[in-house]
């Protein structure tokens, strides 16, 4: 099926081997049958060039025999006589003969205009049929991916390091797009023309054929074995961009981490080395390209210089032959010779293409891999018991676990538990004692080792996933959200829920007052992961998302754990009454929350140690009596002792009402080397509001500068337009490569009106009589033609090995750039609804990509047949310059196709990126959240907004590239339309005797093999679009101005030191998402060195915002906040890290 796996040491377990069929593996039979078809239409378009070269060989032999009044009938020329030409004359005047010849011209000219239109009708058709087969092809894999990733198991998640998603959304699935969609038309096309030229050559004279085909068997091989060599090397080159994808997708998670202790140098340079290894599989990549495609040319050139000795040798032996015995004649060696030549010419210049076949095999090598994966545990199985009603009887029999991704520690050693239907059961103990491994147990996230885990009485393995998790509400430590208004993340879970019933569990939840309370209620947008509120409001609509199931069991793993203590207790009493009726398991280290369990169950390294309620605990004085007497031993405040000892939780709230600051000494605690101590907890809240507030005044106004905070409020990046020269010019640092592979590509493209040259100066040796002299002249043409060859396969070595050097160079450098811009901006650039982290991971590889695709060896290819129309040009006109201008003068058709084929290709291709673009930030959301997503069961709603996403990015890429056949047909056959009409004004110039035949075939042909080599960069245009617009994103990023940056002209103090003081004057502050809504409204606070300072206060007060202003995330939108007589304003990246440090509530 050309699908299977293959297990060697040079491919990985992950990789799949994949045959070229095999990339069409998920396409429907209609979808498959549609893309052969248009393989079998283009490849019957080439015929129309086999067709022409046979009339240009049967007007080659009316160019010799009309002109030289030779005095035995003239030869027969079947296809001429079909439009009116080919009269076949015998002893004619100077008068019938020239007249002849105009009538053959014409007729050749007619012939070209009806196989041509054939052709691009047929190149129209396969276009279409191929393109809409891929678009369709491409979806389904790309909707079979997302869902295959999201059935895994966590098993798979917490081992397989290899899957990056954004790089293998937005690279190997383009890749994989392209080795499917027009690009097989135009391969057909090439494969078209050289099997029906082979096919035409062999009746025509097969002595001839056979010699000249020689060398095909040889080009082939060399192509089959570089396509081989380019598929595994496209493989290990995208395995390395992956894993530095992967490095960038984790970085940028954590983004505030990273920058919280200035590691963005550090990622930046750990970034730059996982792109080595690319740039070396592609460099080697690069050089067996060119060692294959210069033996090529090699093969091509050389094929003429055996035909010419061959076939002269044949046209001298049939001269004494009688009319009818006589097969060899000048037009049959010419129609031998060109369509041989094309066949090979055509096979050369497929291997482009087969590398882009090769790394849509090293894309799908991977992707379909995890397509073929079977999980352990389906969460999207149909398979499974799904009973009416669920009772809530669960037991845990001797249940021996331990996490796939660490077999060798054990976290549950023969755990036995039963837990009776409507029971509340607490589980309490040590820090890693496998607490919240019976909550994922019980979600079927893991399965164990050994023993069972009944709901009901059934082995949760027999019952439906889908059914169990359905069942089951659950409220995890760390709340997690998604990008979504606030109404969208409550009703997730069940989307036919009404607002009414949304407000209602919101309002159990104590959220429906902050919700309300917000600009836009509950249709304000949240940003990725809830960026925009702080943690107890995202706890509390994680709370009210989970009540709104109704669920029969409830699991709470430290649910209240971000709340203060007023919020706390309402949402506990409002838990309570929820899980009245229902089975209930929670994991908390607070007193508090625990106290009203039916049963408290002490763990200790994976087993019960005791259980019984609290009172019974107690009062045996064993493990759980020293867990609570812990913090009384420690001496610390009564109210703390409420908390077991594992954890000091921490509020992380970041928006609403100005915060309550009280300024404390601890005479009593070290003073850690005069750095100051910011603990933010509601543990300690128990002082009336406004009871304490700063008691010392700010001392330091008469250094602070008053200047106005200018800062760009731009949303976005300013895009700029770049042209293609702005493109070339990112290679300037490989300037030495560009300079050899430019020369190379000059001389490669050189080589082409040099074989013109060549040719008709062949075509004039014909009629000479004698036959030593013949034979003598045609070779020394046919060693001049090897040495054509050996240039021509010296310079395309040359120009792969170093253009693509030069482009992976520059991508690496691009990508490092790009990477390095993207950390260097201010939180606030994450906070931005485009700005997910998805969206930018697929930027930092997607836009490096396409500028690497119009770049390297693809610039070598253009410059080369630029060159080639130019000295063609040059040099026709040497030798006449009328003709030279008529046949020049279709040019412009050509040019303005490439124009229009780049005009068309616009919209459509930005509007595939910005569609493909939401639909990789949907999916790497869901990936990002993978087990939150599969304890709710919304991977079907995460698949459904990525069916739409994807929906509009076909839907425009349909509609614009409905003429890209024609357009695409325009570029190949333009060049054999301006040769027919150049070639019937020189056969009147010759009618007229002002020019001689040979230089007729001689401008001819320079111009057209020039203008058809320009041709075929006509494929090439699409790349170049992308690459400006993915170049100006990148560009744009780079020249992007962070809104938090140092004050222009304010110079790095050397004498400055942190001392540990600090002052905020009258700051007041607005997230950048929500610009309207003040979070700090003109606070003023100062701290001395070595105090330890509390802040307090309700969730989203502005806690957690005062930090983040001192670590520089965001600015203040006036006010300033000062350390040691100078504004932090005037310090910004390793300075201020030195003497700020922080630790979050979520480790990261």
């Amino acid at each position: 099926m050309g699908f299977r796996k293959k297990k060697s040491e040079s491919r990985p377990e992950n990789e799949l081997d994949i045959s070229f069929i095999g990339i069409f593996r998920y396409g429907t039979f209609l979808e498959i049958t549609a893309t052969f078809l248009g393989i079998f239409i283009s490849m019957i378009s080439g015929g129309g060039i086999a067709y022409n070269l046979i009339q240009v060989g049967e007007l080659s032999t009316a160019f010799v025999e009309r002109t030289s009044f030779q005095d035995q009938p003239s030869s027969n020329m079947p296809l001429l006589s079909i439009f009116g030409g080919g009269k076949r004359l015998n002893n004619a005047s100077h008068e019938e003969n020239m007249e002849a010849l105009l009538q053959d011209a014409t007729a050749m000219l007619i012939g070209a205009f009806v196989s041509v239109g054939i052709s691009l009708l047929c190149c129209t058709v396969s276009v279409a049929l191929i393109s809409w087969s891929a678009l369709r092809q491409i979806t389904t894999i790309r909707m079979r991916f997302l869902e295959a990733v999201l059935r895994q198991d966590m098993a798979w998640f917490d081992t397989d390091n290899e899957f990056n998603l954004a790089s293998k959304m937005s690279e190997n699935l383009m890749k994989l797009k392209e080795g499917m969609s027009e690009k097989l038309a135009v391969v057909g096309n090439l494969l078209g023309t050289s099997v029906i030229s082979i096919a035409v050559a062999i009746p025509l004279g097969w002595e001839l054929a056979l010699a000249c085909i020689t060398v095909m068997p040889f080009s082939v091989a060399a192509s089959v074995y570089l396509t081989n060599y380019q598929t595994k090397s496209s493989a290990r080159e995208l395995e390395s961009y992956s894993q530095a994808g992967k490095h960038a997708e984790e970085i940028l998670k954590s983004i505030k981490t990273v920058v919280a202790f200035g590691g963005e140098e550090k990622e930046v340079r750990k970034y730059r080395t996982l792109l080595e290894p690319a740039e070396k599989y592609g460099r080697k990549r690069g050089i067996y390209t060119g060692v294959g495609n210069g033996f090529n040319w090699v093969l091509t050139y050389c094929l003429n210089a055996i035909g010419l000795v061959y076939g002269i040798r044949l046209v001298l032996e049939d001269r004494d032959k009688s009319e009818e015995e006589r097969r060899y004649v000048v037009g049959v060696v010419f129609s031998v010779l060109f369509n041989v030549y094309m066949a090979t010419q055509s096979i050369t210049l497929c291997v482009p293409h087969f590398e882009v076949f090769a790394a849509a095999r090293g894309a799908a090598a991977t992707v379909y891999y995890l397509l073929e994966r079977e999980p352990a545990i389906d969460s999207l199985s149909t398979q499974g018991l799904s009973p009416r009603r669920v009772v809530g009887n669960i037991s845990f029999e001797d249940i021996h676990f331990n996490y796939p991704s660490r077999p060798d520690v054990k976290v549950l050693k023969g755990f036995s538990l039963h837990i009776k239907a409507g029971e509340c059961v607490a589980l309490v103990g040590s820090s890693g004692c496998g607490k919240s491994t019976i909550l994922q147990l019980l979600q079927r996230l893991y399965d164990p080792q050994s023993g069972s885990v009944k709901l009901d009485g059934k082995e949760l393995r027999n019952l439906n996933l889908g059914w169990l998790r359905s069942s089951l509400g659950v409220v995890g430590q760390e709340p997690v959200l998604f990008h979504g208004t606030i109404f969208e993340n409550i009703a997730i879970a069940c989307p036919e829920a009404t607002l009414p019933e949304v407000q209602r569990v919101a309002a159990m939840a104590y959220a429906h007052e902050f919700i309300t309370n917000l600009p836009k209620g509950y249709d304000t947008v949240i940003g990725e992961r809830g960026a925009s509120l702080s943690g107890g409001q995202k706890q509390r609509i994680a709370i009210a998302r989970s009540l709104l199931r109704e669920p029969a069991v409830l699991l709470l793993d430290e649910a209240t754990s971000a709340l203060d203590p007023h919020s706390e207790r309402k949402v506990q009493a409002a838990l309570d009454r929820a899980s009245a009726g229902r089975t209930t398991i929670m994991v908390s280290h607070r007193l508090s929350t625990i106290l009203n369990a039916n049963r408290i169950i002490c763990m200790d390294q994976g087993v019960i140690v005791e259980q019984g309620t609290h009172e019974e605990l107690m009062k045996s004085k064993g493990f759980y009596y020293k867990l609570v007497t812990t913090n009384k031993q420690k001496g610390e405040p009564e109210e703390a002792t409420e908390s077991l000892p594992e954890l000091l939780e921490e509020d992380n709230e970041s928006a609403v009402n100005s915060p309550v600051v009280r300024s404390e000494t601890k005479k009593n605690r070290p003073r850690m080397s005069k750095q100051n101590s910011v603990i933010e907890s509601f543990e300690w809240m128990q002082t009336p509001r406004g009871s304490v507030t700063s008691a010392v005044s700010l001392g330091y106004q008469s250094f602070l500068h008053n200047q106005d905070i200018d800062k760009d409020n731009s949303d976005d990046e300013e895009i700029v337009p770049l042209s293609s020269w702005d493109i070339l010019k990112l290679n300037a640092p490989e300037w030495v490569y560009i300079t050899i592979g430019s020369v190379a590509a000059f001389l490669q493209g050189a080589c082409f009106p040099a074989f013109a040259l060549l040719f008709g100066f062949t075509s004039g040796i014909f009629v000479l009589t004698n036959r030593d002299e013949l034979i003598s002249l045609g070779d020394m043409y046919a060693g001049l033609f090897v040495v054509v060859a050996a240039i021509a396969g010296v310079s395309m070595c040359l120009q792969s090995s170093t253009y693509t050097t030069a482009g992976l160079k520059m991508t690496t450098r691009l990508r490092e750039l790009y990477f390095n811009a993207l950390l260097s901006q201010e939180i606030g650039y994450y906070d931005r609804e485009a700005n997910t982290v998805g969206a930018l991971c697929a930027r930092l590889s997607g836009d490096a990509a396409e500028v690497q695709g119009a770049t390297g060896l693809r610039i070598g290819l253009i410059l080369q047949g630029v060159s080639s129309v130019v000295l063609g040009v040059l040099m026709g006109l040497s030798f006449d310059w009328q003709l030279t201008l008529v046949a020049t003068a279709f040019l412009p058709i050509m040019i303005g196709s490439i124009w229009l084929e780049g005009m068309m290709s616009r919209k459509s291709q930005e509007d595939e990126r910005d569609a493909m673009e939401s639909a990789t930030g949907v999916a790497t959301e869901a990936i990002v959240s993978i087990k939150t997503v599969q304890s709710l069961g919304i991977e079907p709603v995460f698949l459904d907004k990525f069916q739409e996403s994807l929906t509009a990015a076909c839907r425009a890429v349909a509609q614009k590239s409905r003429w890209r056949g024609v357009v695409l047909g325009i570029g190949i056959y333009a060049p054999l339309i301006a040769f027919c009409c150049a070639i019937m004004y020189g056969a009147y110039l010759v009618s007229k005797g002002q020019l001689e035949y040979k230089i007729v075939l001689l401008v001819t042909e320079s111009v057209m093999f020039g203008a058809y080599m320009l041709g075929q960069t006509l494929v090439y245009a699409p790349s170049f679009h992308a690459a400006k617009v993915s170049a100006a994103r990148i560009i744009g990023l780079i020249q992007r101005q962070p809104l938090v940056r140092t004050e222009d002209g304010v110079t790095d103090k050397k004498d400055w030191s942190a001392t540990g003081n600090f002052s905020l004057k009258e700051v007041e502050f607005s997230y950048p998402t929500r610009k309207h809504h003040k979070v700090l409204k003109g606070i003023d606070l100062h701290v001395d060195a070595g105090k330890t300072v509390a802040l307090v206060g309700p969730s989203g007060c502005g806690k957690s915002t005062v930090l983040q202003l001192l670590q520089r995330f965001y600015d203040p939108d006036s006010g300033r906040i000062v350390s040691n007589l100078w504004s932090i304003w005037y310090f910004v990246g390793k300075k201020t890290k030195r003497f700020v440090t922080a630790s979050q509530r979520q480790p990261v």
